[in-house]
């Protein structure tokens, strides 16, 4: 939308007296005018496949302005005071003077209105993106300007607000590491470490990963185009909906015979010097993943201007605009989920709902949610078992009667699909093995050579038999990597308990060599790791930049959990789950996302600490899970306690069974606040201005708190109806468009029942909510039971006509409910009594509702950048919070809630496991006094204690950022002197300088622990 809005906005200083819609129609005209006169811009509304037509209306809500361009046969016009119910999409004000303020906004404050919904876009999404890509060929240096106004505002910002702060967190990277812990115990399962915490090793002892590292850090992606390509070749040879002859494709024998095709195309790359062959995108340091089915038609708005913007920049080629632009977009306009869901269902209310954005978020959009196949089996037994045993039921398929073959071709579809997908991989991994031959032969270094021998000999192994050696099970998990990528789950992969699965074959290969070669042997493994971890920061999604407010700083998020239980209770922790642990913390990177499990009375205290340390010398790694709750939560669904015990943590914090569970547990991302807001106005959505919900009754009307809190619950089942509708109906469209045969493959019992997981195949199924604002919404609570009905003190009507204020002119009250009401974390009981009823009353609805693969939903409380989002665009609360403030991460507390970091741990400690099986993310940000050498341990053993403690109690989840308030100012003023300061945001780990300054300052707003 920055584009059309750029180009009214220089219509209007040109000429001020305009009127709005004699503005839009001028402004349009001349849009139309460039666009027509001009041969070289009218090929781009005439694609490779043929024109690329659209009808786009552009309206206020009393259609006080009207205005409908249509792109025909090449040729831009437009139709003044007329909208046209049958345009593929319509851009809606809620106002004339939403229009003027819209046109007159910085593009943040264009962002924040369309959060708002005080502009909004109705209808295909994808065409409106095409639209401004057209505008954008005649406007994009304005928007390049606009954009470097906005990063000298902020820039302006940050330094004051850095003012006559110190520079001393500078240097406290590198205090921390020179005064790193030694090991003072040996774990019983680790047999080959001498030292476990490897204390002796720095980054600086392995060039090849400071190279990398450097190289991650200082190159920008690239928008790459080659898988959306490769699929449009398929399909446009194929036919899509239908065979070439005629026939209708099975969707999932379809999607397949695109991925081996994608794969059997797809470019063979090796990194320069890299211990590992293969790129998730061509770009060998790092490209953008663009699966033209979910999001990639998402950034066609922005192909001019990608390269310039604030957030999350990448560089694109001329080839590769022109290849998206006008063939791989157009021929997905209609053909991507959001859009086919829309169209299949009658554009039902829940997607009204999504397109507003100020309420729920549906991953199932996206991509098939976090998802964690069996990585471990493959690297144990190798895709050629499992081609095997769909051979074995293919020939059993045959030999059976006629009558069941006709029965059940829906199966035999899905084992062809399953095995061409293995195909597929298995033919990728062919090209590598000839480009590193072909490299091979002509290298003349000795140790390059080595390196490439060892390589071509994995190839020739994995991943299509077992692995026998560290480096072949390393290569073999990331060739499948690569493959789960561009199959269907771009985002959000769990490799899975890394320390387990590389555990045996690194004692294979120690165990052979002689003492004196081992010490080189456990550099070459950290080494190894290493490669791996910068390997997963090969590829990045690359989407609008309002989704770079919504998730801002996030990488592919990758996730690696050590520690814990084995499947039989014992003690987990090895030699790699210390190497795991070293790497994590020399690389210090936002991807992989780092997770450690922690039981207490089985691990050791020292495994505890060596993690507590490589959380305070990283500032923000990893998130630590409690074992004992979580797996009580899992096995509350009568799930196998050995399954469930090989839980990992996928997504941001989610626990899901490595490669026996299909767990979508992004699929309903929602603001609790909506609810308990519209449960305030009947119905209401005062910021959404839209009254679509329940009458509950005016607030004059609740005679108890019961009353209200009834009323809060119906406009609760009100919202999570419709969003267990819509990830139901996305659910029909996934198993269209993306029914991932290849992740299929990889799940028990998909192959042996021959059903994808889309369909139900996996052993455990299951779909997450995760619930933004939960501490907010019950403080709120609190002070409308305590203020209202308890004491009395003001009446119901009053409270809201504040909060209409924004709190203005309403001092005393204000004062009152901020200083007087206990909040949730201040260690009072009523807090604790009323999340209790929160969380039981979430989790009943949730486990009560079947998820269409016969599994029930998850509550859990993790809220990506949304709590800052949602927050900014939420009017005023209850308990006292101003409209656009942020709300609090995860289920975190208030700021205000208390000082002693006891009474968030007891708090937080005190909710039901039984209640939060999609986990929470729970931030706490810590400071220590670093006086002296010794400080280092004594702030470590805090910290471990700390946590100890908390889990002791209860406590599922905790993530720290150890790193004080004017460091974090520093970083903001001086980025370049900060590059990896990495920071929890709420489940995934970001580049503190990198992220939206909203959410830079909201973590600077959080809590304080000074220890």
């Amino acid at each position: 939308m920055d584009k059309l809005k750029s180009s009214i906005s220089s219509k209007a200083k040109e000429d001020a007296s305009l009127q709005a819609s004699q503005l839009l129609n001028e402004t349009l005209e001349g849009i139309g005018m460039a666009l027509n006169g001009d041969d070289n811009l009218r090929k781009e509304m005439i694609g490779e496949l043929g024109p690329i037509n659209a009808i786009i209306s552009v309206k206020t809500d009393d259609e006080s302005i009207k205005t409908t361009i249509v792109i025909d046969d090449g040729k831009f016009s437009i139709k003044k005071d007329f909208c046209d119910s049958y345009a593929d999409a319509t851009l809606i004000f809620d106002s004339v003077e939403e229009f003027d303020n819209y046109i007159n906004a910085d593009s943040d404050e264009a962002i924040r209105m369309f959060l708002a919904s005080r502009v909004r876009l109705e209808g295909n999404q994808s065409i409106f993106g095409y639209v401004n890509y057209l505008i954008s060929l005649l406007s994009w240096q304005d928007d390049v300007k606009a954009f470097d106004i906005q990063k000298n505002i902020h820039n302006k910002q940050n330094l004051k607000a850095a003012e006559n702060i110190t520079d001393n967190g500078r240097k406290m990277k590198h205090n921390r590491i020179s005064t790193r812990l030694r090991a003072e115990k040996i774990d019983k399962g680790v047999k080959w470490l001498d030292e476990p915490f490897l204390s002796k090793y720095t980054i600086d002892d392995f060039p090849r990963l400071v190279k990398f590292k450097n190289d991650h850090l200082n190159t920008t992606p690239e928008i790459t185009a080659e898988q959306g390509k490769l699929l449009t070749d398929y399909f446009v040879a194929n036919g899509f909906e239908t065979q070439k002859d005629g026939t209708p494709w099975n969707p999932i024998l379809r999607t397949a015979k695109g991925f081996e095709y994608l794969m059997n195309n797809k470019k063979p790359v090796i990194r320069k010097n890299d211990l590992l062959a293969g790129t998730v995108t061509p770009n060998p340091i790092c490209g953008s993943v663009n699966q033209p089915y979910t999001v990639g038609w998402s950034i066609w708005a922005e192909l001019n201007t990608i390269p310039y913007r604030e957030l999350d920049p990448f560089t694109i080629t001329a080839d590769t605009k022109n290849t998206l632009s006008r063939y791989v977009f157009p021929f997905w306009r209609d053909k991507y989920i959001q859009q086919k869901w829309k169209n299949d269902f009658d554009y039902p209310l829940s997607a009204k709902i999504n397109d507003r954005m100020f309420c729920f978020g549906l991953w199932g959009l996206v991509s098939l949610n976090p998802g964690s196949g069996g990585y471990d089996k493959i690297v144990k037994e190798g895709l050629g078992s499992y081609i095997e045993e769909i051979d074995r039921n293919l020939l059993k398929y045959s030999k059976s009667s006629a009558k069941y073959q006709k029965e059940n071709i829906d199966t035999k579809h899905s084992w062809e699909a399953m095995k061409a997908s293995l195909n597929g991989m298995l033919a990728y991994t062919k090209n590598l093995a000839k480009i590193t031959k072909d490299e091979l032969e002509t290298e003349s270094d000795p140790k390059r050579r080595k390196e490439l021998k060892q390589m071509y000999s994995s190839l020739q192994q994995v991943p299509e038999r077992p692995a026998r050696t560290l480096h072949e099970a390393v290569q073999s998990l990331w060739i499948m990597f690569i493959g789960t990528c561009l199959d269907a789950m771009d985002e959000s992969i769990t490799i899975g308990r890394l320390d387990q699965i590389l555990q045996p074959y690194f004692e294979a290969d120690i165990k052979k060599l002689p003492l004196n070669e081992r010490e080189e042997y456990i550099e070459y493994a950290i080494e190894l790791v290493g490669s791996l971890f910068l390997r997963f920061t090969n590829h990045l999604i690359a989407a609008a930049t309002v989704a770079s407010w919504q998730n801002s700083g996030a990488p592919g998020v990758t996730s690696i959990t050590v520690g814990g239980v084995t499947s039989d209770g014992k003690d987990a922790v090895n030699d790699m789950t210390y190497i795991v642990l070293k790497v994590a913390e020399i690389l210090s990177l936002n991807d992989p996302d780092m997770d450690a499990r922690y039981m207490v009375g089985v691990n050791s205290t020292d495994y505890i600490r060596r993690v507590a340390e490589l959380n305070y010398i990283t500032n923000g790694t990893p998130s630590i899970h409690n074992d004992k709750t979580i797996i009580e939560s899992l096995t509350n669904h009568g799930w196998d306690i050995r399954d469930v015990r090989e839980w990992v943590s996928c997504g941001c914090v989610e626990p899901i069974i490595h490669g026996k569970h299909f767990a979508a547990t992004g699929d309903l991302d929602s603001n609790l606040m909506v609810p308990l807001t519209m449960a305030i106005y009947n119905g209401y959505h005062p910021s959404a201005k839209w009254d679509f919900g329940p009458k509950t009754g005016e607030v004059s009307d609740f005679k108890t708190f019961d009353e209200f809190y009834n009323a809060f619950e119906k406009q609760f089942e009100f919202i999570y109806k419709n969003a267990m509708e819509a990830s139901q109906q996305i659910l029909k469209v996934q198993q269209y468009l993306m029914p991932a045969p290849l992740n299929s493959a990889m799940l028990e019992n998909c192959i042996k029942d021959g059903v994808g997981m889309t369909h139900g195949g996996a052993k455990y199924n299951s779909s997450g909510g995760a619930f933004t604002a939960l501490s907010d919404v019950v403080d709120s609570l609190l002070v409308i039971k305590k203020v209202i009905f308890d004491d009395k003190k003001y009446s119901f009507d009053e409270l809201k006509e504040a909060m209409d204020a924004n709190f203005e002119g309403f001092k005393t009250l204000h004062t009152y409910i901020s200083n007087k009401v206990p909040k949730f974390g201040s260690g009072d009981e009523s807090g604790r009594i009323m999340v209790d009823r929160v969380t039981t009353m979430i989790a009943d609805y949730m486990h009560s509702h079947d998820n269409g693969r016969g599994g029930v939903y998850f509550a859990g409380y993790r809220t990506n950048n949304n709590h800052t989002v949602y927050g900014r665009v939420s009017g005023a609360s209850a308990s006292g919070r101003l409209a656009g403030k942020p709300f609090t991460s995860g289920l975190t507390p208030n700021p205000a809630a208390s000082n002693n970091i006891l009474d968030n741990l007891n708090d937080i400690a005190s909710i039901n496991p039984l209640n939060c099986d999609n986990n929470y993310t729970f931030n706490v940000r810590v400071s220590f006094k670093e006086k002296d050498d010794e400080s280092h341990k004594q702030n470590v053993d805090h910290l471990a204690n700390y946590i100890q403690t908390y889990f002791v109690n209860g406590g599922m989840q905790i993530q720290c950022n150890v790193v004080d308030s004017d460091t974090l100012k520093d970083a903001m003023a001086h980025p370049k002197l900060y590059p990896d300061l990495i920071a929890r945001v709420s489940g995934y780990t970001g580049y503190y300088t990198r992220m939206q300054q909203d959410l830079q300052l909201e973590i600077i707003g959080r809590t304080e622990f000074k220890i």
